[in-house]
Order: C-alpha cells, then structure tokens, then sequence
C-alpha cells in the first residue's frame, strides 16, 4: 500500500450511514455533521480506494456494485467494533 493513504474507519462509518440513510443529508443528520462535511469525507473515500462508491442522482444516492460489496464489509466490522466494545465493558465490571 505505499503511496496510497490507508482508508479511515470514520470515513467507513461516514460511508455506511449515507447507504443506510440513502442521502448525504440524513447520512449528516444521524450523525451530527454538516452535509458538505459528509460529502467531502465521501469524495476522500473515494479518492483513496480510487473507487465510485456512491452514484449521486436527482432522486438520491444508490451504491455501485463496488460500494454494495464494500458496504457489507463495513457492516461487518462495525459488529466486530461493537462486540469489542461490549466485551471490553463487560470485563470493566
């Protein structure tokens, strides 16, 4: 991977909440960012996977066939963050 900038588990999440909210507007509203902000983290992704993830259209957004296989991914390991999370606070009891 050298000379390619490694792709930011925010950025992930940014990716995952525009394909579950279908916009960039709910993707911010969800989670507490300005719609420019998403739409420039997704433009970043985008750039470092050298990638389309998302197609933008009149009636929304819908994902490429690369952003539906690399959405499952995400899915994926945010469950893995989650199960980490709930471990780790479990054995702080």
């Amino acid at each position: 991977m050298i000379g390619r900038q490694r792709v930011d588990w925010g950025d992930l999440r940014v990716f995952l909440a525009v394909a579950e909210t279908g916009s960039f507007s709910g993707a911010a509203r969800l989670l507490g960012m300005t719609q420019p902000t998403v739409s420039r983290r997704i433009d970043d992704i985008e750039a470092r996977l050298e990638t389309r993830l998302i197609e933008r259209g009149s009636n929304g957004v819908s994902l490429t066939e690369a952003g539906a296989l690399i959405r499952d991914h995400v899915v994926t390991m945010e469950r893995s963050a989650q199960a980490i999370e709930r471990l780790a606070l479990s054995r702080d009891k």
